[in-house]
């Protein structure tokens, strides 16, 4: 019997069972979701001020979008598989991903306004994940190292 790799960014339903000479017992039924084909491209920046600016970008094929942003250094932790987020567009308040790195924004739209901002270095990456639960699966990230925001 030859097995072909799971579709991606599909939502696969399993169950299992056990037989004997006795009797039969199944699971219940459960579900996951398997990896988008492609992740956000084309990441930019609009409106930069001294304190706030749009980021957008060109979604790929998974359900919804987390963006993520660090003060000072790279994003170095993605968010986790499985996990929900509570962003906030305000820098330093959403959700933290490793140490310093805040969720600014989850959702299926291609742009996000974020303010909190100072005359600061940034690091930013997009994230794919599929579905907007507990069921989240994370492909590779987008990053756009190192944005400096000035007053000039």
């Amino acid at each position: 019997h030859v097995r072909s790799p799971l579709p991606a960014g599909s939502r696969i339903f399993y169950r299992g069972y056990a037989s004997n000479a006795v009797d039969s017992a199944y699971s219940s039924e459960d579900s996951f979701y398997t990896e988008p084909a492609t992740q956000p491209t084309a990441l930019g920046f609009a409106n930069v001020t001294h304190n706030a600016m749009r980021v957008n970008w060109t979604r790929g094929s998974g359900d919804a979008v987390i963006v993520v942003m660090k003060l000072g250094s790279p994003v170095d932790a993605a968010p986790a598989d499985g996990s929900e987020y509570t962003p906030n567009s305000e820098f330093g308040i959403g959700n933290i991903t490793g140490t310093g790195n805040f969720v600014v924004y989850t959702g299926a739209l291609e742009q996000v306004d974020i303010s909190g901002l100072s005359e600061i270095t940034l690091d930013l990456s997009a994230h794919h994940n599929n579905d907007f639960s507990t069921d989240a699966c994370i492909k590779e990230k987008l990053s756009i190292p190192f944005f400096n925001i000035n007053e000039d």
